[in-house]
Formats: C-alpha cells, sequence, structure tokens
C-alpha cells in the first residue's frame, strides 16, 4: 500500500515535465502520450531494476527513471538523441532556475569560489559514502577543484535500459548549473561519461590575470557566450555573419568551439553562423539536421533561412533575415 502511494506521488510529481515537452514541441494526442508515459513510469518503478538502483540516498533514483521513461517514449516514436536531449532539458527548465538564480547572486562576491569549493567536497563525500560515484582522482586545492570519474550511477541507469548517450542530460546539469557562476569561476569539462570513458571537470579560481583576460575579449564574444551559456535570445546582425568581424583574431577559435557545442545543445538560433565557422563543417551539419524526419518544423525553418542567406540566395521570410 505504502508503495502504491509512493508510486502515485512520483507519478504526479514528474508528469508535468513530460506534458510539459509534449506542449513546447507541438506533439498531438497529449492524453494518449501521457497514458504511455504513466503506464510505463508505474511499470519502471515496480520492476527489479529500480529496486537494485534505489540504494543511493545521493542519488535521486525516482526523478532519474522519470527521465529515463520519458527518453524510452521518445526514442520509440522515432526521435533522434540530438532533438530529445535538448527537449527534455528545456521542459525542466523551472527545476533549475530557482538554483541557478541563488548561484548568480553568489557570483557577485569574492567569496564565491569557496562556497564552490565546499560544495565540491561536500558532494564528494556523500557519493563515496553512497558508492554512487567512483573518482579515480579528486583533488581540493585552494584555486582549483579537478575530479576524474570512471562509473556513476546515472550512466549505469541508462545504459541499464540500452539508452546511455541520454545520460547527456544529467551531465549537462554541471554546465547549467556553473553558468550562473562566471565572475570567479570557470568550469572546463574535457569528456563527460555519456559518450567518453570518463569525466573529467576542472573547476578553476579566476585570479586577478585571468579577470583581467576577460575584460580583454570583444563585446561580441561575450554577447555571443552569454546566449549560449544562459539560453538567452540572441539576434545575430547581418545574419551572424559580420559577428567574426566583431572579434578579435585570437578569440576565433574559442568562440567557434562555444558555437558549435551550443548548437549541438539545442540553441537553433546559432543555426545561422554556423555556415561561417573554420574549424567545423556547419553547412553539412545544417544540411543534414535540415532533413532530419524528427526536427520540428520550426527549427526547420531556421536552419533553411540559415543556409539560404550563407548562399545569398534569401532575406528571410519578412526581407530583413527574420521569419
Amino acid at each position: 500500500m505504502e508503495k502504491n502511494k509512493e508510486i502515485d506521488k512520483n507519478l504526479k510529481s514528474y508528469s508535468k515535465y513530460y506534458r510539459n515537452l509534449l506542449l513546447n514541441e507541438g506533439i498531438k494526442d497529449i492524453d494518449a502520450k501521457m497514458a504511455s508515459y504513466g503506464s510505463r513510469l508505474r511499470s519502471m518503478y515496480d520492476s527489479k531494476e529500480y529496486k537494485e538502483h534505489n540504494i543511493y540516498p545521493s542519488t535521486n533514483v525516482s526523478f532519474v527513471y522519470a527521465v529515463i521513461a520519458m527518453c524510452l517514449e521518445l526514442k520509440e516514436a522515432g526521435y533522434t538523441d540530438a532533438w530529445i536531449i535538448p527537449a527534455v532539458e528545456k521542459c525542466m527548465e523551472s527545476r533549475w532556475t530557482a538554483f541557478v538564480k541563488i548561484l548568480r547572486f553568489i557570483d557577485h562576491f569574492p567569496f564565491c569560489y569557496a562556497v564552490v569549493r565546499k560544495w565540491n567536497k561536500s558532494d564528494h563525500a556523500d557519493r563515496i559514502k553512497d558508492g554512487s560515484i567512483t573518482y579515480d582522482h579528486f583533488e581540493l586545492g585552494k584555486e582549483k577543484v579537478e575530479y576524474n570519474i570512471s562509473k556513476c550511477m546515472y550512466i549505469e541507469m541508462f545504459k541499464s535500459y540500452g539508452i546511455r548517450p541520454l545520460c547527456k542530460i544529467f551531465c549537462d546539469t554541471d554546465r547549467i548549473a556553473y553558468s550562473g557562476l562566471t565572475r570567479h569561476v570557470n568550469f572546463v569539462r574535457h569528456s563527460d561519461l555519456s559518450d567518453g570513458e570518463a569525466c573529467f571537470d576542472e573547476i578553476i579560481k579566476k585570479v586577478k590575470h585571468e579577470n583581467d583576460m576577460e575584460a580583454k575579449h570583444s563585446d561580441e564574444f561575450k554577447r555571443i557566450r552569454r546566449a549560449g551559456q544562459s539560453g538567452y535570445e540572441y539576434t545575430y546582425t547581418e545574419y551572424g555573419k559580420d559577428s567574426f568581424e566583431k572579434i578579435y583574431d585570437w578569440e576565433r577559435s574559442e568562440l567557434e568551439d562555444i558555437i558549435w557545442y551550443y548548437y549541438l545543445s539545442g540553441t537553433i538560433k546559432f543555426a545561422r553562423i554556423l555556415p561561417y565557422l573554420e574549424k567545423y563543417d556547419g553547412k553539412s551539419r545544417l544540411q543534414e539536421d535540415l532533413i532530419s524526419p524528427n526536427m520540428p518544423e520550426g527549427w526547420k525553418k531556421e536552419i533553411s533561412l540559415a543556409l539560404d542567406l550563407a548562399a545569398g540566395v534569401g532575406r528571410g521570410v519578412n526581407g530583413d533575415g527574420s521569419l
């Protein structure tokens, strides 16, 4: 009886995110799809896999399973991983908003890194205690936190359902959190376990010369980076082509990495600048996404416009590069 009450509580709490996703993406037959999702998640909560996984106090397994159920429903409907990841992240934005706002407040104070250091120390202790994460290396320095993770139960849960790459949704929560900490901290993710052999992160305290370097970045560089980090809308003058003329030569390589990463993470407005990248074949990527059967129609319009503008054959529906 208690078990059924707990399942009902979790279903009620987490189903709202899947409904948000269906509404956000304009997917039809919402009631039928919600019923399918509820049935699947209820069955998963009642499985031996859930019982085996639900032994880690530092890991919210009921929520992880709710997200896995979303992913399985969408995979069976034919959607690609590249579409699912940003769609799921978007439907749960409200879950992270309050936390990121707190971090942005902390980011105004010089003791910001000390808070981050304490936070990582506490999280490391909790994960070691319950065994949910295996650290090959963990360094808690005065100016840098560094760790290398070879096993993570978030990954193992997704892997057990055959969708390991989609655990990128949870790997990305670190990036979302650190997007609120930019004044005094640099978060550097070298790799994660969703598509690599290890999760290797560095959280570096910004010292004076790093803050000076930040001040030297062009306004255009900062604007594009901020658009990616925060999800703010970014409007490109001259369809994005002249953005590279507004930055310094030494910024270009890093800026291209930023644009490429955030486009793949679902920042569709970066489509207009992709054809002008030198390090990456942005045009081919857009052409592939344009013919993807599971690409939302709104995205296809933006991609088509980006390709037309790059070819010099269009100015958009409104004649000025807008849709």
